[in-house]
């Protein structure tokens, strides 16, 4: 891996010609996650992240044949998105740190297909009731699934996972019709709900809505509606979903889930 500092980035790239597999760096001084690459055939094909020596996430690319294609994303060190652009020929947006719009080109292409995501609720994953008042730990569907809800600071958190001790096999009780469920493949779910998210990692993504109910661009905003799924070995075995954060800003609630979970 190599790495060269410029700016408020330090870009860590991995060698172009390394097997096929997927690859993990890390910062030599901090020892946490640097670069996650995939590769294919001598190239880089599918997810690439770069991380800071913090461990936060710097820039999320897809690769094709070592070429970017779709959707890609770079962060500022505070988490907030930094720009974001759609390959070949759609579209960059890029923020200050504040998240305001500082540069915003419109490109001719079929981006207009772009799938809008659309927010879900406990109630369409668990196929019963949901109580409003339920405190402890509920199980579905022949145990199952658990459901458990949580309030921590005036945020609202309901946890989905699977009692399942392998989460694939879940896989295989699904339906085509299901936008989302534990045991889905993290490609799949990029197919199914978008690419609307505020931030992917190797480990989580995050969708996110604002008061408007529109997709979140500032992390200093408060959110109406929070998903976020965790990946094991690229597939969903968790699920939260947060419905009310009060006054907290997005990067709070942030903070809360990295308390709970510490993923």
């Amino acid at each position: 891996m190599v790495c060269t500092d410029k700016g408020f980035y330090t870009h860590c790239y991995a060698k172009h010609d390394l097997p096929d597999g997927k690859w993990m760096f890390y910062h030599p001084d901090t020892k946490k996650l640097a670069v996650v690459a995939n590769v294919k055939n001598r190239k880089w094909n599918g997810l690439y992240y770069t991380y800071f020596e913090n461990g936060s996430l710097a820039t999320i690319t897809n690769y094709q044949e070592d070429k970017r294609i779709g959707e890609c994303r770079a962060y500022w060190r505070n988490g907030q998105m930094h720009f974001k652009e759609y390959n070949p020929n759609g579209f960059f947006i890029a923020y200050d740190t504040l998240g305001e719009i500082i540069r915003h080109e419109s490109y001719s292409s079929d981006f207009s297909q772009r799938k809008k995501f659309k927010p879900i609720y406990p109630n369409e994953l668990i196929k019963d009731n949901i109580p409003n008042d339920c405190t402890d730990t509920i199980f579905y569907d022949d145990l199952r699934y658990e459901l458990i809800h949580h309030i921590r600071n005036n945020v609202n958190l309901f946890e989905i996972q699977s009692t399942a001790k392998d989460v694939l096999s879940e896989i295989k009780t699904q339906t085509d019709t299901i936008r989302l469920y534990i045991g889905i493949s993290r490609n799949k779910l990029l197919e199914s709900l978008g690419m609307d998210f505020y931030i992917m990692t190797e480990s989580y993504i995050d969708y996110v809505l604002d008061v408007q109910n529109n997709v979140l661009v500032k992390i200093s905003e408060t959110p109406s509606y929070v998903l976020r799924c965790y990946f094991k070995n690229d597939v969903v075995y968790k699920i939260i979903i947060v419905t009310s954060a009060e006054s907290l800003s997005y990067r709070s609630v942030c903070l809360i889930l990295k308390e709970m979970y510490s993923i």
